[in-house]
């Protein structure tokens, strides 16, 4: 029987996820490998031969489509291993596809673990552990309208060194209308609770900056403890000229390949709110290319008036009139440092 190890004791270790492509895709262990011992195909024959045939028979099914793989799995674990960190594999529950090719292995002279109860040990072991991760943690929060670059603030502060907690980046979703633009497919709430969780796991101090977020950004709902300490952290609000936001936001959405199509496609959705008619004259802005105006339209006559509602809950403790990213990012710095030096205990 190979040795198991629990969710808690996984710094430093390889991690080698055994289950199929698509399950390793919902949601995994941040960093681990992807060796499946079936394909998605296989696995939903073994669990409908399981379902409706005979368990054994199932069985024998996995071990006989799995059994084509090990020497490739082993090649590639060969390639992974190194007497300085611990090499655990995980399945689902930590049944069947964990034990058999860890017991191999180790049958081989190589020294390996198994995760005690699989994946769905460590899904239980996130969601007890987020609100302890984030107990501490006291939120700089960046407001502002669509525009005005709260992403790529957050993005300029973490290549410096600070904190970050990027939401956005954890749902694959910008958490609007227009958010999965050039995205693809947004992450699971699984994969979103992992995210934050390892985030929060491995700050270097308590003060950690996060961009202003509604409940929902793309699949993914903000966890209860993380959306109740950043409304109880500091706030700031950035605003920015219009012309400004309109180059950001060329900055940030255009490039991608099918982008008319894709911003079309969302336009589209908000025939409800703004009528045909002028879901047919952003249509035209767009099919002409003229992203200025396009842009601007969408801001004042949609996203601005949400936005207007949306900050009327808040108090803030800065705001900032500037006219470039950079100035913010200035602004912001001082800002912390201020902080940093009024509550030095927020720095571990």
């Amino acid at each position: 029987m190979t040795k198991e190890i629990k969710c808690e004791n996984l710094d430093d270790a390889v991690l080698i996820d055994v289950r199929s492509p698509k399950e390793y895709s919902e949601a995994h262990i941040t960093n681990a490998i992807n060796l499946p011992i079936l394909t998605d195909e296989e696995r939903a024959h073994v669990g409908y031969v399981y379902k409706n045939a005979n368990p054994e028979e199932a069985k024998l099914l996995a071990v006989k489509y799995g059994s084509n793989k090990v020497s490739d799995i082993f090649q590639k674990f060969v390639s992974l291993y190194s007497n300085n960190k611990k090499i655990i594999f995980y399945c689902a529950r930590g049944g069947m596809r964990s034990e058999v090719i860890a017991s191999i292995i180790d049958s081989l002279g190589y020294k390996v673990y198994k995760l005690e109860g699989g994946f769905k040990a460590y899904r239980n072991f996130i969601v007890n552990s987020l609100p302890r991760v984030n107990e501490d943690v006291k939120y700089i929060v960046l407001h502002g309208k669509t525009g005005v670059g709260k992403t790529k603030l957050l993005n300029k502060l973490k290549h410096l060194n600070y904190d970050v907690l990027n939401l956005e980046e954890g749902a694959n979703h910008r958490g609007s209308i227009l958010g999965s633009v050039g995205l693809g497919k947004s992450n699971s709430q699984k994969y979103f609770e992992t995210y934050i969780y390892e985030n929060l796991k491995n700050r270097k101090n308590n003060l950690v900056f996060v961009e202003d977020e509604s409940k929902r950004v793309g699949n993914a709902f903000i966890p209860d403890s993380v959306a109740n300490s950043m409304k109880n952290g500091y706030h700031i609000l950035i605003e920015m000229p219009m012309e400004e936001r309109i180059r950001i936001l060329k900055d940030e959405y255009l490039g991608f390949e099918n982008v008319n199509e894709e911003i079309k496609e969302c336009i589209l959705q908000l025939d409800r709110r703004l009528g045909k008619n002028f879901i047919d004259k952003l249509s035209e802005l767009l099919d002409k290319k003229n992203y200025d105006e396009l842009a601007q339209i969408l801001n004042e006559k949609y996203y601005d008036p949400l936005y207007e509602k949306s900050i009327k809950q808040y108090e803030f403790d800065l705001i900032l009139h500037v006219n470039s990213i950079e100035k913010a990012l200035s602004d912001i710095i001082e800002f912390f440092n201020k902080i940093k030096e009024i509550k030095p205990g927020y720095i571990k």
